[in-house]
């Protein structure tokens, strides 16, 4: 029973600090203040801290896929637009073709210096 309440406290309380309580349903609100009233303050205080630790991880991987991106990464990154890794290759092949470009050669006729 603590279990389950931690884990829908958490949940319902992240949601919380997220989006604000105007975005809450009032079986939520009512979720909230029923746990309150029946655990202590101990139990909330490190139930509260767990979702603050998850919620700066979440942060924390979020800039940290922004930041591998990149300049030019987030400025032509197909993922942002919904085309598929095969559908690009399948365009690359094609621009590559229409002005000439091979890129085994490449690598074969170009001196390592």
């Amino acid at each position: 029973e603590r279990l389950t309440a931690r884990n829908s406290y958490t949940v319902i309380y992240k949601k919380f600090l997220v989006k604000g309580e105007s975005e809450m349903t009032e079986l939520e609100l009512a979720t909230l203040e029923e746990t309150h009233r029946k655990y202590t303050y101990e139990d909330l205080l490190q139930w509260r801290r767990l979702v603050h630790a998850s919620i700066k991880a979440d942060n924390a991987k979020k800039k940290e896929r922004e930041l591998k991106k990149g300049f030019f990464g987030r400025l032509f990154s197909s993922t942002d637009i919904g085309i598929s890794p095969k559908e690009e290759d399948m365009a690359l092949k094609e621009l590559f073709d229409m002005i000439g470009y091979n890129a085994e050669s490449e690598i074969t006729t170009k001196p390592v210096f």
